[in-house]
């Protein structure tokens, strides 16, 4: 899962025809030399880790300037992932058409389930057993939440700007901004602000970190990663409705009054040019991926910042060139392509993304027809039936072919007793489920949950949200229809057949309502949808219910081509 980013900047470097390439890196572990008494410590704050890479390049053997290039290959995430988002906007646009993208499909975790998640994701490469403090660099045990030299989850984002109270929702629980800090600096940090201090401004200063009782500036080494956390945040939750969080420029923001801002914006933006994205940032975008089903952009895509904040990200890098020519061969080789992608495009295909591949960031922010690529690398991955497998995807299988119909018989499931996240295989097949537990009477996998449990959970398809949803993780060719067999509903729910070919974008297909209380052990209950035409995809069912628990069982579920 790891890359070598490393060599990836260096090639990138090499494609941009600079003369000379001098690769500096440091590792940087910095244990806490302060003892800080003051503020309270809570068990709601962590921070991100690991060591840092700072990659700097000569821009040629003749000249003195020395220009910082921020990784342009740090693109995990599964094909076409990102081929809706329009890189022709701007600002404030641009994020929102971003935030489309990162809440599709997002699977939330509880605050409880984020240890374990930080924990891995924050590992400690040369002890397994530990993890790493964002701010101070220092190793942690994985089982000391409690202790004095345990570790806290981070809200990089204080919670008091905009969701203090509210333990069970999505920006408080979000792991992509929830980090490993030692209990000390994690009461050092507080809820200030992000700054960073003049010489002549007092300060003090705690494992390589500088603060105030209202500012704070991380050590230089992961200044990168609070910037593109906190870009992160105010996109996935800047256009909700709710939260809308939102980077500010002013110096300093009261987090009492509950507001959703931050600061500061051009401190931020400042940093995330200045120290490029790291092979630690990678994987923990990639660990946390594997749970929330949705990613940090501004980590697999350094260059958004040039989209989301362009009027800072200008002024903080006057040293990275474009040159136009390249850019605008790369916009007339995409815009050549045909409308209709055919496996007989692939080499065209391939083509257009290793010239994007070859722009320098700042470059790569110019080409405003970049969905288009997106889209057909996409439809060329689909097509030869590989599409939503990521290199570091094991439960993607290829896609399995189908004639006369495929028949999966639940009732031979090995399920979990209760789950919020299930991955099995029955039959060769393998299948995904959220938010449900093991069906006493042997009835199938039961989805959902009673009435108690009911607000801690969500799944998010598309534009929707339930509560949970059953499919299988691979796309079956030819699809046509599908029935349900229900053998028990417990309460009064809606639900919805969905199809999606892509993993991110959702058709409804039908919904309904059932009326619970009613064994139907002879399976005379069935829920079925079909699409017009035979399409390569999965198909999903979900439940919700506005008021009360939901929950039934499904014994065996029928895919056709007819």
């Amino acid at each position: 899962m790891k890359k070598n980013l490393i060599n990836m900047i260096l090639l990138s470097v090499a494609a941009l025809s600079l003369a000379s390439c001098n690769s500096n890196v440091s590792t940087t572990t910095t244990t806490a030399t302060e003892t800080i008494s003051e503020g309270e410590i809570t068990n709601s704050s962590s921070e991100d880790t690991t060591s840092e890479s700072s990659i700097s390049s000569e821009e040629s053997s003749t000249s003195t300037t020395t220009t910082t290039i921020p990784a342009s290959s740090t693109d995990d995430s599964p094909k076409g992932y990102y081929s809706n988002v329009d890189t022709s906007l701007r600002d404030a646009d641009f994020r929102k058409s971003l935030s489309k993208t990162i809440n599709l499909g997002f699977i939330h975790k509880t605050y409880d389930e984020a240890y374990d998640i930080i924990a891995e994701s924050d590992e400690d490469p040369n002890n397994k057993s530990n993890c790493i403090c964002l701010y101070t660099g220092e190793s942690i045990k994985k089982n000391d939440h409690t202790s004095s030299t345990g570790y806290n989850r981070e809200h990089v984002w204080a919670k008091s700007h905009g969701f203090k109270d509210e333990k069970t929702s999505n920006p408080y629980c979000d792991t992509h901004h929830l980090r490993v800090t030692g209990m000390v600096i994690n009461s050092t940090r507080g809820n200030s602000d992000f700054y960073e201090f003049g010489e002549n401004e007092a300060f003090k200063v705690s494992g390589g970190n500088k603060y105030t009782s209202e500012l704070f500036e991380p050590r230089d080494e992961v200044k990168g990663d609070v910037a593109r956390i906190m870009f992160y945040m105010a996109t996935m939750y800047g256009f909700d409705g709710k939260y809308n969080l939102t980077l500010t420029d002013d110096k300093v923001t009261s987090g009492s009054t509950g507001n959703g801002r931050f600061g500061n914006l051009e401190t931020l933006v400042k940093w995330s040019l200045e120290d490029p994205v790291s092979e630690a940032e990678v994987y923990r975008n990639d660990v946390v991926f594997s749970y929330q089903n949705n990613r940090n952009p501004y980590i697999d895509h350094p260059e958004y910042v040039y989209l989301a904040y362009p009027e800072y990200a200008a002024k903080y890098d006057n040293t990275t060139t474009v040159d136009e020519n390249k850019v605008s061969n790369v916009i007339n080789t995409i815009n050549n392509l045909p409308d209709s992608i055919t496996l007989e495009n692939k080499d065209a295909v391939n083509v257009c993304k290793e010239l994007y591949d070859s722009l320098n960031y700042k470059e790569k922010a110019l080409v405003t027809n970049y969905s288009k690529l997106e889209s057909a690398l996409k439809t060329i991955a689909s097509l030869e039936g590989t599409e939503g497998n990521s290199d570091n995807n094991d439960d993607n299988t290829d896609t399995p072919a189908i004639t006369d119909g495929v028949s999966i018989d639940l009732t031979k499931g090995n399920y979990g007793s209760s789950f919020t996240e299930q991955n099995f295989e029955i039959d060769g097949y393998k299948l995904h489920a959220t938010v449900g537990a093991i069906d006493d009477q042997k009835e199938g996998i039961k989805l959902g949950v009673n009435s108690k449990n009911r607000s801690k959970y969500s799944t998010t398809l598309g534009d929707s949200t339930y509560i949970s949803a059953l499919s299988m993780t691979a796309n079956v060719e030819n699809s046509k229809s599908v029935t349900y067999y229900i053998s028990h509903v417990w309460d009064n729910l809606d639900y919805a057949i969905l199809f999606t070919v892509d993993g991110v974008t959702y058709e409804t297909l039908t919904t309904g309502s059932l009326t619970g209380d009613v064994r139907k052990v002879d399976n005379s209950t069935t829920l079925s949808a079909s699409l017009s035409t035979p399409t390569t995809g999965r198909f999903i069912i979900a439940i919700k219910n506005s008021e009360n628990g939901c929950r039934l069982s499904i014994s065996q579920f029928v895919i056709s081509n007819k």
